[in-house]
């Protein structure tokens, strides 16, 4: 979940909604009321939110701190199965799902949009469902919170990290059709979503190393190489200032493939890119990530040595 002050939230809702502050306040508090509300100079009740969020059309449910959930099996399955994902176990997550199936009500949205994004996830790569209909089903998942999913609206929105991640999910299936500008397009609307936003700082450089991660990746099927090393550098560089390095290993190998591609015959680079691929390596097993493991060892093998 992003972790976003309450006032930004309020106006990039209502400038989103092409609402003026006098359209948006009138009924519910005072012009100058609302403008200190939108530059947290002063925190809206409960009663004031609730009705300044019904005019907007959104619940002020998503917009409050969720309690942690007592169910500790629901958290430990939501764990599992995210690891399960990850390293590509789709049997074990089929299982796990089945679990976790059981604790979730459509009632809770939030619970119900991740279910929906679990399940379009294991079905796509288990075969029981084309592409576009995976991505049908993930803009279905995120239309339960967000009212008009476009690219062009991203950068106004506040996301979630579930939403986040559904948007994550989009481009890379655009990826995979190699419709690679689509890909690319959202994923930089996605990263200029959290540049330009106030948040918690563990959840923006969380979800920006993510973001570019995954761009890294599509512009480099572009052949955009450059631009590949451009990224992977800022991702990089985020990764080792903020102490945030899950996908540290990734964009070392993003960069380093970028660089064996723009200089084969050089064979300075060859050992430059050889040197950062056992970098990528040795950090991929302190966190663990076995299918980075298998890339770095088969690039090696068959491109390096």
């Amino acid at each position: 979940m992003g972790v976003y002050p309450i006032g930004d939230v309020i106006q990039k809702s209502r400038i989103s909604s092409h609402m003026t502050q006098e359209a948006l306040s009138e009924g519910i508090c005072s012009v100058e009321t609302l403008s200190r509300i939108e530059n947290g100079k002063q925190a809206p009740s409960r009663l004031i939110l609730n009705e300044l969020m019904k005019r907007l059309g959104k619940s002020s449910i998503r917009f409050v701190p969720a309690l942690p959930s007592n169910n500790l099996n629901i958290q430990n399955l939501k764990r599992e199965l995210s690891k399960a994902i990850a390293h590509e176990r789709y049997a074990k997550a089929e299982h796990l799902f089945r679990q976790l199936s059981f604790y979730i009500q459509k009632s809770d949205i939030r619970g119900y949009q991740y279910w929906l994004r679990t399940k379009a996830v294991i079905d796509f790569h288990t075969g029981k469902l084309s592409i576009h209909d995976y991505i049908s089903k993930l803009y279905y998942a995120l239309q339960l919170t967000i009212t008009n999913p476009g690219l062009e609206n991203i950068p106004n929105l506040s996301l979630t990290r579930s939403e986040v991640i559904i948007f994550l999910n989009i481009a890379n299936a655009y990826g995979q059709l190699k419709d690679y500008k689509t890909a690319i397009k959202l994923l930089k609307q996605l990263d200029f979503f959290y540049v330009q936003t106030r948040m918690d700082c563990y959840e923006k450089n969380y979800g920006r190393i993510l973001v570019l991660t995954n761009l890294s990746i599509w512009l480099s099927r572009a052949n955009e190489l450059e631009k590949t090393i451009e990224i992977c550098n800022k991702g990089i560089q985020l990764s080792i200032k903020t102490d945030c390095g899950n996908f540290l290993d990734r964009l070392l190998y993003n960069k380093a493939l970028a660089i064996f591609q723009l200089n084969q015959l050089d064979s300075n680079k060859k050992k430059t890119c050889l040197q950062m691929l056992q970098q990528a390596y040795y950090i991929s097993l302190q966190l663990n990530h076995v299918t980075m493991q298998m890339y770095i060892q088969n690039y090696i093998r068959m491109n390096i040595l």
